[in-house]
């Protein structure tokens, strides 16, 4: 892989737009017209989207990886670390086959890379693996976008400051801050549905062993996506593109 300057993936941006891909069953119904609208604009996805084979311009690499790696790690009392394991590989969700992916459809994505420890320690497997130009980002979990600073300061500044990655308990968070931060005046959700635990893809192994979930319950990062978008909605013009999003309870469609 060959790491940029933040000053250099910020400058890749050329839209004041930006999509933002989630794995929701909705991502199906998209059609090539579809692709061709959200395609206008700068896009970014995270986590397993991947293996819809949807490009996009930005894509948050960490979640999965961090998971897998980490489970390896913790002491038996505290998890099974080979249950996790070989649910992780099963379910698809392991380093070879999730590089697969990314080298198959995603070689000319900018990856914003995790820099926490676990994945620190793996990178000599990340670079070995993957061609693509990233910077790695400080990644911030928890409390996130208060308990760090104040939404005055996310801007294209406190990107090449503090390469900060606000999480917040959820992936699509992160995608949220870096928008904010590069000065995006409009976020589209797509595939953000927030219904359930469906997918675009079958990810019930995952859902029933690793996160026991049932599958019509509604999705627990409803509630951390709902807090961000209302504390930004002043600064960002907000959209959802599919109409049956729960997004829609506080946001309109595009």
């Amino acid at each position: 892989m060959k790491e940029i300057s933040i000053e250099e993936f910020i400058n890749y941006k050329n839209s004041d737009t930006l999509v933002i891909f989630g794995c929701g069953p909705s991502i199906k119904n998209l059609s090539n017209e579809d692709l061709e609208i959200l395609n206008q604009y700068d896009t970014m996805s995270f986590n397993m989207f991947c293996k819809t084979g949807i490009k996009t311009k930005y894509y948050i690499l960490g979640e999965i990886l961090d998971t897998y790696w980490r489970s390896k790690n913790m002491p038996d009392d505290i998890i099974d670390n080979e249950h996790v394991t070989k649910l992780l590989q099963k379910t698809g969700e392991d380093p070879e086959t999730y590089f697969e992916l990314l080298n198959k459809n995603y070689k000319n994505t900018k990856l914003l890379v995790w820099d926490t420890p676990v994945m620190l320690e793996n990178f000599d497997y990340i670079n070995k693996n993957l061609s693509n130009e990233y910077v790695l980002f400080n990644r911030q979990g928890g409390n996130g976008y208060r308990g760090y600073n104040h939404k005055k300061t996310y801007n294209i500044n406190t990107l090449k400051n503090r390469k900060l990655l606000i999480h917040r308990h959820v992936g699509l968070n992160a995608c949220i801050y870096i928008g904010k931060c590069m000065e995006y005046k409009r976020i589209i959700f797509c595939g953000v549905d927030l219904n359930n635990y469906k997918y675009a893809f079958d990810r019930s192994i995952f859902r029933e062993k690793f996160i026991e979930e049932e599958e019509e319950k509604p999705h627990r990062s409803k509630k951390y996506v709902f807090e961000f978008i209302n504390y930004l909605k002043n600064d960002i013009d907000f959209k959802v593109y599919n109409k049956d999003s729960a997004l829609t309870e506080i946001i309109d469609t595009y």
